[in-house]
């Protein structure tokens, strides 16, 4: 809901900067609204309403959808609004084991422009410079760079939300060849790049992408939880996304979903090359591979079951085994229900394969931009879209 009510000298601003803001979230899912509805949504007067859609226009952010006016009413019929999408980009990288992926979305979260790119060896972070900056050059290509509104990525990893800290590192190996620790990756990105940048783990940003989707789709609830788990491409390393109440939980020191259970921490990967041969469709290759996986389809299982989410979502190399990794999934799933009673939600949700992957960790990525603009800053600034309506209001 907006801010109405009597409004004082020192508080006009914030209150037009929240109503401004409150608009562009109702329009951010791409869908056109009417100047009545958005004042229903909001509870705005319909003169309030008027007057920031013309700042809004103004500014080059929302525009009259053609042709959306029809209505068997006698006299005008309202006029409906929808977001400029080209008014702004968000960027979204990710960064996996020898692999860096990347997007561009609008403001809507439509994906403009996809790259890939594999390293081998892996990434040291004396690469990171002359790979990066090439590899957004090629993604950004044919776009207006001027409108990159932030840039998002995703690292494998222990990642600190509160700095930006590269804490472990899954996807960054040092010099010696041992993973990089206590690397301050929101910092290097801001000394690359000339926009705002949102640093977060890669199952966690997994989790939002595919969790946006299903909210777009009417599948789950905006204040929704969802279990998101992943395995990195060579089936050697999982970890698991959790979105409560509509918001990635990332626990109180950015460790959470990743996979320390003591059977797991002794279990060792499959001989070299038997995931490869198994995920190009080798069918005794696909065998042997499901049992190696037991203990960590166990193991996703009972967290899946501990927290009760709305939705649950296979994403990663398992998206990649698919049905063969699911089926045992579910299997194991309805063997660790013992109390169908109250438990059954779980069961009848099912378990989903990731629609996003191989996209998913970087349009995740690209959606942490996406909720700084469109969500209330905690420190109470204007956003970028806000600002850039105030400017030309």
């Amino acid at each position: 809901m907006a801010v109405s009510g009597k409004r004082t000298a020192s508080n006009a601003l914030a209150v037009r900067s929240a109503n401004l803001l409150a608009v562009l979230a109702c329009l951010r899912d791409g869908r056109a609204m009417s100047t009545p509805d958005l004042g229903e949504a909001l509870q705005l007067h319909l003169s309030t309403v008027t007057r920031l859609m013309a700042v809004l226009r103004r500014a080059g952010l929302v525009e009259p959808e053609r042709g959306a006016n029809s209505s068997p009413a006698v006299g005008r019929p309202p006029t409906h609004w929808r977001m400029v999408r080209d008014a702004g980009y968000a960027l979204g990288l990710a960064l996996h084991p020898g692999r860096v992926s990347g997007v561009v979305t609008d403001l809507t979260g439509h994906r403009l422009s996809c790259e890939a790119a594999t390293f081998d060896p892996h990434l040291r972070p004396r690469d990171l410079p002359h790979a990066l900056t090439q590899f957004v050059d090629r993604l950004l290509r044919g776009l207006d760079r001027e409108r990159v509104l932030g840039l998002g990525c995703a690292a494998s990893g222990v990642v600190d939300p509160a700095t930006g800290v590269l804490l472990l590192s899954g996807a960054l190996l040092s010099d010696d060849d041992v993973p990089v620790v206590d690397f301050p990756l929101r910092d290097y990105l801001a000394e690359l790049f000339p926009w705002p940048v949102h640093v977060a783990n890669d199952a966690n940003v997994g989790g939002l992408a595919v969790f946006k989707r299903l909210v777009r789709q009417g599948q789950i609830p905006p204040d929704g939880s969802l279990f998101y788990a992943m395995a990195v491409d060579d089936l050697w390393g999982f970890g698991c996304g959790l979105v409560v109440r509509g918001v990635p939980y990332a626990g109180a020191h950015g460790a959470a979903g990743e996979i320390i259970h003591p059977r797991l921490t002794l279990w060792r990967p499959p001989p070299e090359g038997l995931a490869t041969q198994a995920l190009a469709g080798d069918a005794e290759s696909m065998r042997a591979i499901m049992g190696y996986l037991v203990p960590v389809i166990e193991h996703l299982a009972a967290l899946a079951v501990s927290l009760d989410p709305d939705r649950i979502v296979l994403g990663g190399a398992f998206a990649t085994v698919g049905d063969p990794f699911r089926s045992e999934f579910e299997r194991v799933l309805r063997t660790t229900l013992p109390f169908d009673s109250f438990l059954t939600g779980i069961s009848r949700a099912g378990v989903l394969m990731d629609p996003l992957w191989p996209d998913t960790v970087a349009v995740g990525a690209a959606e942490t931009v996406l909720d700084g603009l469109f969500e209330p800053q905690a420190n109470g600034e204007p956003t970028a879209l806000v600002r850039m309506a105030l400017e030309a209001g």
